[in-house]
């Protein structure tokens, strides 16, 4: 699409009150500062996209103290060889309302060829005729594309660079390259660089945050477990072990030997018999109660079912009653209309009510007729509804005198059970005592008499003997809290073990999400490499820089624009500035295949040669200043 501008017509716009200026082709405007060349440069932005020439939006065009005025901007265009008309005006007016203070309104309206239009339609019709209208600022003025310095500004600017680039995925970029086997299987599962870096990333701060950035956490839990183990000789222990057992064996058998071996023995076998004797009766007596009790549960569950019956047969009672009552009313009812209409004569007309006079005798006789059909219809309905209210009588007659019988069949299991109850109740089990079996009461007389024996053969030797063996054991007990130290310290060392095997797992975790975020790296920089030389292909005095290294080596965003390796806003002269941004203008027109018109401001600031190197296909408007010439003149 080519589009140039043929001429420009302002009336009341801004300082200009109605003028018309003329455009061929490539055109020169002259004029002395404030003569109204850059009015011209913001009338056609204002037109094409309301903005005035610093890209502000909305801006105020209505002239100096004017309250009430319409301002409107006429263009004639050529676009692709077609000549096209289109303008806007805006309608500006002020007010002041009941404060006190001056409000203002402005209505804005379009037209094609002389045709009005919406702000939507003109829009839409103009890309109907080709433009761009959604890239207008971009293609057509020279600061619009880099204006927004911000990180969002740059992002809007690579977006645009990279639809430049052709086609390919990363996966195929990906398959170019060597060394990035792990990243290239992951984009073939279908994942996105970013997706796959940020995977890596969260994994890898995970793994930092539960056990430190080289494990130290791990570190310290293996520390503080092996400073928890306790110092223990287990040789010493075995040995120190077996020589007490050996001294309680030694000492048992002196004691023993002084209380007399046998008597000990009875004692002991007489305690065992009397400790079975206790454990059956307890178990006799447990089982006789739960026994007892689920007699009584059983009881109960029986007599709430026959309850269950007797309450649902009454309720069917009583429910069935009460509707027999209502079937009685009905019945009433119907009998009363049969009389009604049984009593029912033919009472129509024997005159024709026309010509008033006597009905024919065939047609008195139909009449007479239709009505008895009538009437034998009405009481044999009458009684069909009478027979339909017996029956439900007789099913619910059926249905009482069915619940009455279960009523009177149950009615002997309740009171049958209520008995049970109550002897139930009667029954009480207690816990037997060891005095009141005489089996356990002989071998208690038996066991105290042998005590009793052998507390009198005891003297001052045994009392030291049994003395000794206490201490003995007690020196054994030590020893098993030893061996509890000693399997405290095996389980110390397992834990300690696993952690280790977990560190090392979680190395070679770390290792491989840094091994993914240094493919990811690479394959950026390689990516960013290959698009930005294909990017910058479409440009020849300027070239975007579209990614940074910092300093970690990690990959930065960016989008800056540099000629000759120099950035474009600290180290370059506004003229080459301005030359680098209309090669830009003209890469994306070309790209767009978009050629707009396109305004240079500042005319001045260029060079000879760089003016000369303007490397713009589209018609160009310079706007020149130049000091003795109040009316504009346009070469």
């Amino acid at each position: 699409m080519k589009m140039t501008i043929n001429s420009l017509h302002l009336k009341n716009f801004k300082g200009c009150k109605e003028k018309t200026v003329e455009f061929s082709g490539n055109t020169k405007v002259l004029g002395a500062n404030s003569a109204g060349k850059s009015t011209l440069f913001c009338a056609w932005m204002w037109l094409m996209a309301g903005v005035n020439e610093h890209l502000v939006s909305n801006p105020n065009i209505t002239p100096y103290g004017e309250s009430e005025c319409e301002s409107v901007v006429e263009a004639e265009l050529t676009i692709d060889g077609k000549p096209c008309r289109i303008s806007k005006s805006q309608k500006y007016k002020e007010k002041i309302d009941d404060s006190g203070k001056t409000v203002s309104s402005t209505v804005n309206s379009y037209t094609i060829n002389g045709v009005e239009k919406s702000a939507t339609s003109f829009v839409t019709e103009m890309k109907e005729r080709g433009v761009d209208m959604d890239n207008f600022l971009m293609l057509s003025h020279v600061f619009a594309f880099t204006a927004d310095t911000s990180k969002k500004g740059r992002e809007e600017m690579r977006k645009v660079l990279f639809e430049m680039v052709k086609d390919i995925s990363d996966l195929d970029i990906a398959k170019e390259m060597s060394g990035i086997a792990e990243l290239t299987i992951e984009l073939g599962k279908g994942y996105k660089v970013e997706e796959v870096e940020q995977m890596a990333k969260q994994s890898l701060k995970k793994l930092n945050d539960t056990y430190g950035k080289s494990g130290e956490l791990i570190d310290a839990k293996i520390s503080g477990l092996i400073e928890g183990k306790a110092e223990v000789n287990e040789a010493g222990i075995v040995e120190r072990e077996m020589d007490i057992k050996e001294h309680i064996m030694q000492t048992e058998a002196e004691i023993a030997e002084l209380n007399g071996e046998n008597t000990k023995v009875r004692i002991m076998e007489l305690e065992n018999k009397l400790r079975e004797i206790d454990a059956k009766a307890k178990d006799d007596f447990y089982k006789e109660r739960q026994e007892h009790i689920d007699k009584h549960n059983d009881i109960i569950d029986k007599y709430r079912d026959v309850e269950t019956v007797i309450n649902t047969a009454n309720k069917v009672i009583f429910e069935n009653e009460n509707e027999i009552e209502n079937c009685n009313t009905l019945l009433e009812s119907l009998r009363i209309d049969y009389d009604s209409v049984f009593k029912k004569q033919y009472e129509g007309s024997s005159t024709c009510p026309v010509c008033k006079q006597d009905l024919p005798k065939l047609m008195l006789a139909d009449a007479k007729a239709n009505f008895e059909a009538d009437k034998a219809r009405n009481l044999s309905s009458i009684q069909s509804a009478a027979a339909r209210v017996h029956r439900d009588i007789d099913d619910k007659e059926k249905l009482i005198a069915d619940a009455k019988e279960t009523i009177s069949r149950v009615t002997p299991s309740l009171e049958m059970l209520k008995g049970q109850l109550e002897d139930w109740e009667k029954v009480s089990i207690t816990e037997p005592r060891l005095e009141d079996i005489p089996e356990a009461v002989s071998l208690q007389a038996e066991i105290s008499s042998l005590k009793a024996e052998t507390t009198n053969s005891s003297d001052m030797k045994l009392q030291g003997l049994n003395e000794y063996l206490e201490s003995l054991k007690n020196d054994l007990r030590t020893i098993d809290g030893d061996y509890k130290s000693i399997e405290n310290n095996r389980i110390i060392d397992e834990k300690a073990s696993e952690l280790r095997d977990q560190k090392k797992s979680v190395e070679i975790q770390r290792a491989n999400h840094e091994k993914m975020i240094y493919e990811v790296e690479t394959f950026k920089k390689f990516k960013n490499n290959k698009l930005s030389d294909e990017i910058n292909s479409h440009f020849n005095i300027a070239q975007f820089r579209l990614y940074r290294v910092l300093k970690n080596g990690s990959i930065e965003d960016d989008c800056a624009i540099l000629v000759n390796g120099k950035e474009l806003n600290s180290q370059l002269n506004q003229s080459t500035q301005i030359l680098a941004l209309t090669d830009v203008i003209a890469g994306l027109q070309t790209f767009k295949d978009q050629e707009l018109p396109v305004f240079l401001d500042d005319h001045a600031l260029f060079t000879s040669e760089n003016d000369n190197a303007i490397p713009l296909k589209c018609q160009t408007i310079r706007l020149i200043a130049k000091e003795g010439i109040k009316e504009l003149m346009v070469e």
